[in-house]
């Protein structure tokens, strides 16, 4: 999941070898001053833990999101900031006039924090520094857009993390990476 400004985070298909980003904050379009029409909506809720910490459930759905990938290589090498596109445009593309693939996608996250009420962890937090309290993250998505060689294409993604488990098995067999879920398919639509 790795970070391409000003996207938050990106996925990994490792059969595949495909990185999609989908800018499921709508920090791309706000980047650009809104024209995409990026929109999120969702719903948060908390149960206090017997030992005063909470769990929070975090579900966010994202419509009109900036959405690309590129394919990498069967030794997962990516260049994610100018490797060539094979769905969508980035950012600056799209700045520049390039027509911009766009999706929809929901994210829900399962962790744990300091107390109810707490302030929320940035997810890089979450997912760098506090592992260890990650219960879940599914993330699901579709997108409309070019293929590189202008072909209307589809780009399709899930991506499932137990980590609570992961951690459990200590992060071996099918949890070794945590996403024993991890599929991106992109095809065309038509000519």
């Amino acid at each position: 999941m790795p970070f391409v400004p000003p996207l938050p985070f990106g996925w990994i298909d490792p059969q595949s070898h495909i990185f999609m980003a989908i800018d499921y904050a709508g920090l791309a379009n706000a980047t650009l001053g809104g024209p995409l029409g990026t929109v999120m909506d969702g719903s948060i809720s908390e149960r206090l833990m017997a030992d005063g910490r909470a769990e929070v459930d975090v579900l966010l759905h994202t419509r009109n999101a900036l959405t690309w990938a590129i394919q990498g290589t069967p030794d997962n090498e990516f260049d994610f900031g100018s490797g060539p596109l094979m769905f969508g445009h980035r950012l600056p593309e799209v700045s520049a006039g390039a027509t911009p693939a766009l999706g929809e996608c929901t994210l829900r996250m399962i962790f744990l924090n300091s107390a109810p009420g707490a302030p929320l962890p940035d997810f890089f937090e979450l997912v760098l520094t506090r592992i260890q309290d990650l219960n879940w993250i599914a993330f699901s998505g579709r997108a409309d857009g070019p293929l590189a060689d202008g072909t209307p294409g589809r780009l399709t993604v899930i991506q499932t993390a137990p980590f609570r488990a992961a951690i459990k098995n200590r992060f071996s067999g099918a949890l070794s990476d945590a996403f024993p879920v991890e599929k991106i398919t992109v095809q065309t639509t038509g000519q």
